[in-house]
This record gives C-alpha cells, structure tokens and sequence, in this order.
C-alpha cells in the first residue's frame, strides 16, 4: 500500500501541510525541516516520483551479492542514506541489480554515457571482479563500497574495519578470553582480508598467536557456520569473533545443535549491527556499522569528485554494542 503525506506527518508529528511543502520544496519551509521530511520519505518508502523536485542529474547504483529489499538486509540503509542526500540535491537515483548472468553485457562508460548519468555508486563486488577493473580507466566519478581502484575518479568508502575488530578482540580478552576464533569472508572479498590481519594485528597486540585452525573461511550467509563452526570447537576455543552478523546467527544456531550454550560455553561476536541483532536469543554483541551514514558518505564523496578532489578514501569509525553474547570468563581470585 502506498505511503501517503499523512502517514509521514504523523510519524513526525507535523502538519500535513508542512510535510507536503516540504516535499515540494516549498520556499517558507527550513532547511533542516525539509531535509527531516524527505529523510523520513525515503525511509517509509514514499513514491520518490511524487516529489516535485526539479532534478535533471541522474546517478546509478550498482549491486551485487547484496540485498536491499528491507532494514534487515544489509544495503538497505546505505542505498536509503544515499537516496537521501542525492535527491536533495536534485540528483534522480536508478539502481541497476548485477547477476552473473547480466554481467558480461555492461561496459560501464558506455552505459552511464547511454542513459546520462553522471556517476555511480558500486556495492558487493568482489575486488577482482572483471566489471570493477573496468573502472581502472573510466572518466565518470564513482564510488565503491569497501573496495580499491586506482583511478582518481573512483573513491572507497567503508568502516574502519581494523578499527572494528580491535574493539572486539579488545573486548573478548577483557572478559578472559584467549581463545578466540575467526569465522571470516571468503578471499574474494577486500574487506575479508582486512579483517583477517586486523585480526592477527589485535591478537598480536595481547601477545596472543592464532593457529590456521582457528581461522575459518565462509561466504557471509548464516549456513557457513555449519561446517566451519564444528571445527573450533575441537580447539576448544570460548570464543568467535564473526565477520558479520548473519554468520554469527549461523554459529549460534549450530552451537546450539552441537549442544552448546551461547554465551555460557562459547561467546559470539557480530559485525554490522543489523536491527535483527537486538532481539535474537541471546541479543548479539556486534561491531555497528552507521549505513545510514555510509550511503550519506558515498554521496558527499562522490560530490567532492564532482568539484574535482580526488579522495582516496573515506572510512567512518565503527562502535562496539555490548549485548548479552559475550560472558565473562575472567575467574576470582
């Protein structure tokens, strides 16, 4: 059913008047108002083509192994973030879906010089992927999510992943825990091998070596765990540190099937955030991911290519959420 401006002016608790002027840009509504109303638009998933803007700039996502269909997918917020801030600046925002099937046929200049856009945002590409390494030579400004090119059009927003596993680790052996694991991306993935050495890095800081053993390779889904899990616990580890959060669901649920208590027998880390994290059982300590903010950063980044500054990367820093999957094991003296 579609959203209607009274539903928006209720959930703000304004006028209808006032969210249908600011959504027409009206000239006697604020700034920061209109940019509340259109936020919130976006968010409820307001018909975009109902606002009157007067936007003759077009943008395009691409995506791949990701989804964006609700809040509990992870692109979701980023695209939402990135909308937002484009349309208030009077771009217009296509988003074109990737399968390996679709692939082979786009060649990326040509299809933003085809259908007039000015730049793109990329997300869920693997580093190596034949399509990325097109941008090595494009001329249009673009961004991508956690990725790296060597092209001063192409910039890399991302959160500090080193930054994001320090603060777990860190954690872990605060609450006694040597013994730690990680249920890491496959290697196709840049952000997986970020998160592999920040993960020796931080071990390392405490004096702590991790075995190969202790290291598993997974696919970002909550199944991996399946066969990787069963594999730490013969190291008798009481901890895992997962590299996002629908892995550590995974290893929840398969150390409940080897009869195992979560966080009483092995404590779990997520990374990300996802609003699903909060009411699991047990609630998810995690590594928060803003995604809101991260599509927000695309889009400011993206405008500084624009106006000709050639930014080579722009991380935001994550946060530590201390739920109830973490336990102390840090025994009385």
């Amino acid at each position: 059913m579609a959203i209607t401006v009274q539903e928006i002016a209720e959930k703000l608790q304004l006028s209808k008047s006032t969210v249908s002027k600011a959504l027409n840009n009206a000239s006697d509504v604020n700034e920061n108002t209109r940019k509340m109303v259109v936020d919130e638009a976006i968010r409820m998933g307001y018909n975009l083509k109902n606002l009157k803007t007067q936007a003759k700039k077009r943008l395009c996502i691409f995506i791949e192994n990701m989804d964006y269909d609700n809040i509990e997918q992870f692109a979701y917020e980023i695209i939402l973030g990135f909308k937002s801030e484009a349309l208030q600046n009077n771009y217009d925002v296509d988003i074109v879906p990737f399968t390996m099937n679709n692939k082979t046929k786009y060649k990326y200049d040509d299809y933003l010089l085809d259908n007039k856009y000015s730049g793109g945002f990329l997300l869920g590409f693997s580093f190596h992927d034949s399509f990325i390494q097109q941008l090595n030579n494009t001329i249009y400004p673009t961004v991508l999510l956690d990725n790296y090119i060597d092209n001063e059009n192409v910039a890399w927003v991302g959160t500090d992943s080193y930054e994001g596993i320090q603060k777990a680790v860190n954690y872990l052996i605060s609450q006694g825990h040597t013994k730690i694991a990680l249920l890491n991306g496959g290697y196709n993935s840049r952000v997986s091998h970020e998160r592999f050495y920040a993960f020796h890095a931080a071990m390392a800081d405490h004096n702590l070596t991790v075995p190969d053993e202790l290291i598993g390779r997974g696919d970002y889904t909550e199944n991996c765990a399946e066969r990787i899990v069963p594999g730490f616990l013969k190291y008798d580890v009481t901890a895992i540190v997962c590299a996002n959060d629908k892995m550590a669901f995974g290893a929840i649920r398969e150390l409940r099937r080897l009869g195992k208590s979560v966080p009483e027998d092995v404590s779990i880390i997520g990374y990300d955030n996802l609003p699903l994290a909060s009411y699991t059982y047990p609630a998810l300590t995690t590594i928060h991911q803003s995604r809101l903010e991260l599509g927000k950063a695309a889009f400011f980044v993206l405008q500084k290519i624009f106006d000709g500054i050639p930014i080579n990367k722009m991380l935001l820093k994550p946060r530590l959420i201390i739920r109830d999957s973490v336990s102390c094991i840090i025994k009385e003296k």
